[in-house]
């Protein structure tokens, strides 16, 4: 199955103003936390990019997601967390590490707008 996804960035936001942290749990998920007067904290499911594919805040963007892992990410940010996801940009810290290595720079708050299922992919 794949799916085409229409975003809006929501948050602007730099490391300043963006503390996130990644659980390890069956998909990935951030837990968030925004520099406001009124402390806040979120459970959201984390869609991580590498730094040449960022998403830009106030833009909208249509996805088009194929891998199993993002559409089971899309499911859960459409019926579990209000149509929302964080968006991280991540960059390798050290790279030929056997274990992952990755400092986050950017994030953003994405809104999904509106979503269209678009038919099936079978493997053999």
């Amino acid at each position: 199955m794949a799916a085409s996804a229409l975003l809006r960035l929501l948050s602007p936001s730099s490391p300043a103003s963006l503390h996130a942290r990644a659980t390890r749990r069956r998909h990935p998920r951030a837990v968030v936390r925004c520099s406001s007067p009124s402390p806040a904290s979120l459970d959201l499911p984390l869609l991580p990019f590498q730094p040449a594919e960022v998403l830009i805040p106030s833009e909208c963007k249509t996805l088009h997601l194929y891998e199993a892992r993002y559409l089971a990410l899309l499911e859960e940010a459409l019926y579990r967390t209000n149509n929302s996801f964080v968006h991280l940009v991540l960059d390798p810290v050290v790279s030929g590490s056997p274990k992952a290595s990755f400092a986050v720079r950017h994030g953003c708050l994405v809104q999904i707008e509106s979503y269209r299922l678009k038919g099936l992919i079978l493997e053999h």
